[in-house]
């Protein structure tokens, strides 16, 4: 006999395209979850996903999914513009929400949908797939124990090559995404910097004039330096560029007991003498697992890994990010 917490998720996503459609594939994959429509407003896109499963019911409008009454939760993967109008209005409804990194565009639009949540009583989750990685964990329960010592540098690298040739449409718009280098492409690498090592009291960031792509036409910033200056004293950087070679991403802690360096399949620690230990991790299918926790918070009520005071904590370093851009200052977090 069934009971509550076998009874599958009854969700519905909203954009299947990118992101949306790892969404689409591990709710397909899921036990914990039953996929009951998909949005997006790209027709071929439906179109394909009827061929693949004609029981899907499938909608070019939102608002059809946000007004059924057979869905337990909605995962959205939408351009950032539209978060603060979509998200709010689907916890409104009645449904928990899975939403796709980034927090919106600012931490007013974040603070919007932090308080629509808390109105409703429903879940929102605001994705990010790297937490739920081994590595992660790991480093969380490393630092916990006190392995490192204290803390005094932390450094964070993202860089990878975004096609150049592609289409970069909504992304290559300041107005439309909100920025790309911290807000999109860094939001993975803050975020666990804000999980090792907590928020900064200020930050100083530069993104330079220089294109990385002359020949391509946009006004976000392809490129990003950022200096944290933490209450404690110690001091943190994270370097994001989107649209080069070679790939790397790495996060480094610096202790007053040895170090730590973070890459996505294995972990570095060096105590200064002897060789520095390697940890290896296995492949994970964070997708499927981010929704599975997700699945578990809305129906068994566990801790929430991504709430909204989490991602308001990310999007009040990432304003003052661009604030610092924009003043040539370093300037302080805001609401924290």
């Amino acid at each position: 006999m069934a009971t509550e917490q076998t009874i599958p998720l009854r969700i519905g996503i909203i954009g299947i395209g990118g992101m949306g459609g790892a969404h689409l594939r591990a709710a397909r994959t899921s036990d914990k979850v039953h996929l009951v429509v998909a949005c997006d407003s790209d027709q071929y896109m439906l179109d394909h996903q009827h061929v693949i499963d004609p029981s899907l019911v499938l909608t070019l409008d939102w608002r059809q999914v946000r007004d059924r009454d057979d869905l337990d939760a909605v995962i959205v993967s939408l351009p950032h513009d539209l978060y603060a109008e979509v998200v709010p209005s689907l916890l409104e409804a009645g449904h928990h929400v899975l939403m796709e990194k980034p927090f919106g565009r600012t931490a007013a639009e974040a603070q919007k949908m932090a308080d629509a949540a808390k109105k409703s009583g429903k879940v929102l989750m605001i994705g990010g797939q790297n937490k739920f990685t081994s590595g992660f964990q790991r480093v969380k329960r490393l630092l916990a124990d006190g392995l490192l010592g204290e803390v005094f540098l932390i450094r964070g690298v993202t860089v990878y090559r975004w096609g150049h040739e592609q289409d970069w449409r909504w992304r290559a718009s300041r107005s439309r995404s909100g920025g790309v280098a911290v807000l999109d492409a860094g939001w993975h690498i803050l975020e666990q910097m804000i999980a090792f090592h907590g928020v900064p009291e200020r930050v100083y960031a530069a993104s330079g004039a220089k294109k990385g792509v002359p020949h391509k036409e946009y006004d976000v910033e392809d490129k990003a330096a950022l200096i944290f200056h933490y209450p404690d004293g110690s001091l943190g950087q994270m370097l994001s560029c989107f649209v080069s070679t070679p790939y790397e991403w790495r996060i480094v802690l610096h202790g007053t007991l040895g170090s730590l360096e973070l890459e996505k399949m294995h972990m570095r620690l060096d105590f200064g003498s002897g060789s520095p230990a390697i940890e290896r991790f296995s492949e994970t299918d964070t997708i499927l697992a981010q929704l599975e926790h997700f699945a578990g918070v809305v129906e068994r009520g566990i801790p929430c890994i991504g709430g909204p005071e989490n991602g308001l904590k990310v999007m009040r370093v990432i304003d003052a990010a661009y604030r610092s851009m924009e003043s040539g200052q370093p300037e302080p977090i805001k609401g924290s």
